[in-house]
């Protein structure tokens, strides 16, 4: 798995399998969907209106067509809402991942100084070990809270694909009546 750094390293946040996270390439394919199921949209609503400036008298047409570009406002901005909320979510997973291995890699470096000037005593190597446990469990929370955004950002595509389908639904509504 890999993580693009803007301006550096593609691998910048370590290549530790389990912090190691590709978040660009899925958030890119996301918005390429996105765009194109917008586009089809605005393609086929356009077609529908066409369709129905034949079938139907101007005035209903008008009226249908106020109420659904309500309908599609509201939904645009729930979903806008909703990338929103998972862009930031993911922004602030990728910080907290960062600062652990930030600090994790201070510690390591801070504690490797702390070996090569000791005497190799058992107290420094009980030190070191209670180190590592806790920067072992920082590391597991932030984890947990990684694994907590991604399931939070399913459940938002979640939302936002069943936002989508009511769309549709509201649409063919309209045109049939």
């Amino acid at each position: 798995m890999q993580f693009s750094v803007p301006g550096g390293d593609p691998e910048g946040l370590g290549s530790h399998p389990t912090t190691a996270v590709p978040f660009p390439r899925q958030l890119y394919g996301a918005t390429q969907k996105l765009w194109l199921a917008r586009s089809q949209h605005a393609q086929r609503v356009q077609q529908s209106q066409e369709e129905m400036a034949q079938r139907m008298p101007t005035g209903r047409v008008a009226e249908l067509q106020q109420l659904l570009e309500g309908e599609q406002r509201a939904a645009w901005q729930l979903q806008e809402e909703a990338q929103e909320a998972h862009e930031k979510q993911l922004e602030a997973t990728e910080e907290q991942v960062e600062e652990v291995e930030m600090t994790l890699k201070n510690m390591e470096v801070l504690l490797q100084e702390k070996f090569e000037k000791s005497t190799g005593s058992d107290l420094l190597l009980k030190e070191l070990y209670v180190e590592n446990a806790h920067l072992t469990k920082a590391l597991q929370v932030t984890e947990e809270k990684q694994r907590g955004t991604e399931k939070k950002s399913r459940f938002l595509d979640g939302k936002v694909r069943t936002l989508s389908k009511l769309l549709s639904k509201i649409a063919e509504a309209s045109l049939a009546v």
